[in-house]
């Protein structure tokens, strides 16, 4: 999919960003040369001081991940304040490793890595890489943040849309049924955003969380569901019956229903 999206912007820098899972060798090795990668180092990652015309492996061996962040005596940290996408800011402590190569997952180019501690504790520390040397720390941070979005679409196909269990029995039918989950779940977003916005909204019965930021997923489907039924049951004369805040109050429920 990567290949294929850089093939379609030959003119574009594109920069992908990992998920919570490892950064890997297939998705570093031989991709396409105007696509960049950041996303999250092994701790006990084996990486090379790099050395400008020898390869990566003649230079000096480098400590883990785990042991650059714990060595603050040779590897000090400086205390940095960063905003991140959502608008919050918090000071952590980074230390910024340069010159350094990945041979065994990204090759023989150098590669910045970023680890991350937060004073308060609060948060995990994060080991952090770019293959683009030339990223500051915190495009590095904050981008990596990123990723939370395409985990939260991962999440709500799979609780939404019968993305994680499609009840197929061959190798092409799950294909197939992944694909028309995602096909289902952008028609919904787009739908929301072009005219559902404007018609009535569903409200969850007992929800959760009463103060959200930010509408979710399953607020735009539970409207789709809802005005899908209205418009059926009006198109079917149900509104002559008197019965109108009965099934308004019904088919809001049904509509919020998991």
């Amino acid at each position: 999919m990567i290949r294929v999206l850089a093939e379609w912007l030959p003119g574009r820098q594109l920069l992908l960003v990992a998920d919570s899972a490892y950064i890997s060798k297939g998705l570093l090795r031989d991709r396409p040369v105007n696509v960049e990668a950041i996303g999250p180092l092994c701790w006990k990652a084996a990486l090379w001081q790099a050395v400008v015309g020898q390869r990566p492996r003649q230079g000096q061996r480098l400590p883990t991940p785990a042991q650059l962040l714990a060595d603050d005596t040779a590897w000090p940290a400086v205390t940095l304040w960063i905003t991140f996408p959502n608008g919050c800011r918090r000071r952590l402590h980074l230390k910024q490793i340069d010159d350094v190569c990945w041979p065994l997952v990204a090759g023989v180019k150098p590669v910045r890595v970023v680890l991350v501690r937060d004073p308060k504790g609060q948060w995990r520390d994060e080991a952090l890489v770019s293959t683009d040397p030339t990223l500051p720390y915190w495009l590095i941070v904050a981008g990596y943040c990123r990723r939370w979005s395409v985990e939260v679409a991962f999440g709500d196909a799979k609780q939404r849309l019968g993305f994680h269990d499609p009840q197929v029995w061959s190798a092409l039918s799950v294909e197939r049924a992944t694909q028309m989950a995602w096909l289902v779940g952008t028609l919904v977003v787009l739908w929301y955003a072009e005219s559902g916005r404007a018609g009535p909204q569903a409200r969850r019965q007992g929800a959760w969380y009463r103060r959200k930021s930010s509408l979710t997923f399953a607020d735009m489907l539970s409207s789709c569901r809802l005005q899908l039924w209205q418009h059926w049951l009006r198109q079917g004369g149900a509104s002559d019956a008197g019965l109108e805040g009965q099934w308004a109050w019904l088919l809001e429920y049904i509509a919020t229903t998991t």
